[in-house]
């Protein structure tokens, strides 16, 4: 008698093992789709860096653009050439 309570103990436990391998399963899984979307905003993130980088490079500064000005300005006074400005 004390074997057969033991018995509908056992089976659940082997019920409660099943769903701790399902949830475990399913856990598995969200890991790895998670390390894929951290892996794809990572390579979007290079590329927004690689971008700035570029552009930072290509840019010129207020103070270069202002000096330019200031040169042309000379330039123009030198020649007698009137700005449109």
């Amino acid at each position: 008698m004390m074997s057969r309570g033991f018995d509908g103990v056992q089976e659940q436990f082997k019920g409660v093992q099943e769903q701790f391998e399902r949830v475990d399963g399913q856990f598995k899984s969200l890991r790895a789709e998670l390390k894929n979307n951290i892996a794809q905003v990572d390579s979007r993130v290079s590329r927004v860096e690689d971008r700035v980088i570029n552009i930072e490079e290509n840019m010129v500064t207020r103070l270069e653009f202002e000096d330019s000005l200031s040169r042309t300005k000379l330039i123009e006074n030198k020649l007698s050439i009137e700005s449109g400005k």
